[in-house]
């Protein structure tokens, strides 16, 4: 299956490595594969949980799914 990308999708790609999961989590890392994003959460799920990172560091995180399940899930997950 093709998938166009927006000029703002395309610009990121550029910025970042950007990777969807089977489960349609976004992230957004560094040339480092660490976790990055300055202009926005480096981890989007479509159930609404977003987490920031500069570098890997976790900086702040929000959404339905905040509790640490969903955190194991997401670095277990980063593998795929």
């Amino acid at each position: 299956m093709e998938h166009s990308l927006s000029e703002d999708d395309t610009f990121e790609q550029l910025k970042y490595i950007v990777k969807i999961d089977k489960y349609g989590v976004k992230r957004y890392y560094d040339d480092h594969m660490q976790l990055h994003r300055e202009d926005g959460p480096a981890v989007v799920s479509p159930m609404g949980y977003k987490a920031w990172y500069i570098h890997g560091a976790l900086q702040r995180r929000e959404g339905e799914d905040t509790d640490l399940s969903f955190i194991a899930f997401t670095k277990l997950s980063k593998k795929s």
